[in-house]
């Protein structure tokens, strides 16, 4: 047991240290607890009774939620223990599905990604936790991460934050190709997640474009949340999901209706990859599937798809589809 040798007989410290012992799966005696504070059994009685009082007034705070428990009486051992649903924990599959979503992201840094995992492994059972941490550790066993290694929860929460409270946001932006990085003063819409990394959607202040731009978060060298605040109207206000849904490879650009014909082995796999895909007609084994979508970014995924398909329209991408292959042809010869 913990030494509290200051305060022992204090009511207020005995009921933490009761509430302590429950939560971390032990039976209260009430003999044997009597005598460690030096207080007749009475008295440890009624620290039960006020205790589960206040478990059951943070069940009624939080109705469903079993926040705190119940306590109660168990005759084969001889004690009290604090029992809680099981919905109150995650299951051991639970963790090992989140943590393998993590795993296969790469998104975050061997620190942040071990302090996730790790608070994880904290939300299961602690009889089960063990068995969890060992096999976290070996699902964790040689993870890399991105190439740009740096710590992104602080950012993304602070730029998150900026974006409900809807503050203008100073950022220094470093381009892979360009030599010099940028300023730019910008509205943030959204934080996102693609391919490996988050990024930040964003109008640029003061500028009339009619799209937002895209920031990878490890490429802003220095950013500050400003005081000013900037009013999103309906017409710019951008959707996580409905961004999410018309871009591809978070590439910007105007809103455009792309059409193909495609003859690969799973149309489903498209549909998935294209959120908002719909089948057009199917015709002699060759699919004509439509989509809407921000920018130019499908062309590397139509590229990716080789022989499998034909673009139709517009012409303008139709025209570009051709070029590039033109150009991986000649690599060749």
């Amino acid at each position: 047991m913990i030494c509290l040798e200051l305060g022992k007989r204090d009511k207020f410290w005995r009921i933490l240290y009761i509430l302590g012992e429950l939560q971390h799966e032990k039976t209260i005696v009430r003999k044997q607890l009597a005598e460690y504070f030096q207080v007749d059994a009475k008295t440890i009685q009624r620290d039960l009774e006020d205790l589960r009082t206040f478990l059951d007034e943070i069940d009624l705070v939080c109705p469903g939620e079993n926040r705190g428990g119940t306590l109660e009486y168990v005759r084969a051992k001889k004690g009290y223990v604090l029992q809680q649903e099981p919905r109150s924990w995650l299951t051991e599959e639970d963790v090992l599905v989140v943590s393998r979503i993590l795993l296969e992201s790469r998104a975050f840094d061997k620190n942040e990604l071990g302090l996730l995992l790790n608070k994880l492994a904290a939300q299961v059972q602690p009889k089960e936790r063990k068995v969890i941490e060992e096999l976290l550790r070996g699902e964790a066993f040689g993870y890399v991460p991105a190439r740009h290694s740096q710590p992104l929860m602080e950012r993304i929460w602070k730029l998150g934050e900026a974006v409900r409270a809807q503050r203008i946001v100073k950022l220094t932006y470093q381009k892979e190709k360009d030599a010099q990085p940028i300023e730019r003063l910008v509205e943030p819409c959204s934080v996102l997640f693609s391919e490996y990394y988050f990024y930040l959607i964003a109008y640029i202040h003061n500028a009339n474009h009619p799209y937002p731009a895209v920031y990878r978060l490890d490429r802003i060298t220095h950013y500050e949340v400003q005081g000013e605040k900037y009013q999103m109207t309906e017409q710019r206000r951008i959707k996580d999901g409905e961004f999410r849904k018309h871009v591809q490879f978070m590439t910007p650009g105007k809103l455009m209706t792309v059409a193909f014909k495609f003859w690969g082995p799973s149309v489903e796999a498209v549909l998935d990859r294209l959120p908002t895909a719909k089948i057009i007609k199917k015709e002699n084994g060759v699919t004509e599937i439509e989509a809407t979508i921000f920018g130019e970014g499908i062309l590397m995924w139509l590229l990716s798809q080789g022989d499998t398909l034909e673009v139709i329209r517009p012409q303008s991408l139709r025209e570009k589809m051709k070029a590039r292959i033109a150009k991986m042809q000649e690599l060749y010869q």
